[in-house]
């Protein structure tokens, strides 16, 4: 069974954190590793790199410029997948 690791990222538009974060996904050993990425504000152009067989993208839809990420709906996306 793969190890699911979930990533939070504000974004996935291209920067310099969200391409380190594609390409470390691209990779890692995909027999190994299973990945959901949780976007909260958007899900960008990189999303188009990732490998569809082994990566999961959501997104929580966070109102531009405010903060703190919205715990709840974070926490919830936690249990659910279980990284």
């Amino acid at each position: 069974m793969a190890i699911r690791i979930l990533h939070v990222v504000d974004t996935l538009e291209t920067g310099g954190l969200e391409t380190g974060v594609v390409n470390l996904i691209c990779n890692m050993a995909p027999s190994r590793f299973s990945h959901i990425i949780c976007a909260v504000r958007n899900v960008g152009t990189l999303a188009e790199r990732l490998p569809k067989d082994r990566t999961t993208v959501l997104q929580l839809e966070h109102p531009s410029g405010r903060l703190p990420v919205h715990t709840p709906q974070l926490l919830q996306i936690i249990r659910k997948v279980k990284p």
